[in-house]
């Protein structure tokens, strides 16, 4: 897991975390309500984690998406990995990055889905984004 320090992009502040290849969640799933727990958990604790050793800013809004590269080449339903966008976006919230994760403080983009890399198994990039009013 790492993440990045701010970057400059079109004027605005951008942070680029590098998430673990923790088990999937999709909408499609039909998990025991303990295991969707436990997978969710982790999502939004290493989320919150990177936040912190980002040391990403109280920001008034954000902008964020999910991409990832899958292992191989099977078709993938973007919006089926939502929920993994969610505990995200919910532990950018419990490290203190935006105050809440409704539609005025945070503008989530559907997760991308982008070719296999050879070089990773799997990759998330979870990109955050200032937005200023």
């Amino acid at each position: 897991m790492t993440a990045t320090a701010a970057i400059r992009v079109d004027g605005h502040r951008r942070w680029i975390l590098d998430l673990p290849a923790n088990p999937l969640l999709s909408l499609n799933q039909r998990l025991h309500w303990g295991d969707k727990s436990r997978r969710t958990k982790q999502w939004r604790d290493d989320t919150t984690i990177l936040a912190r050793q980002a040391r990403i800013p109280h920001l008034d809004r954000i902008a964020v998406r999910l991409d990832h590269w899958p292992r191989d080449r099977r078709r993938r339903d973007r919006d089926n990995l939502v929920p993994v966008l969610k505990a995200c976006i919910d532990g950018l919230v419990t490290a203190g990055v935006v105050d809440d994760d409704n539609p005025d403080r945070v503008r989530a983009e559907l997760p991308v889905i982008h070719e296999p890399r050879a070089s990773r198994d799997v990759l998330w990039l979870l990109y955050v984004d200032e937005v200023l009013a």
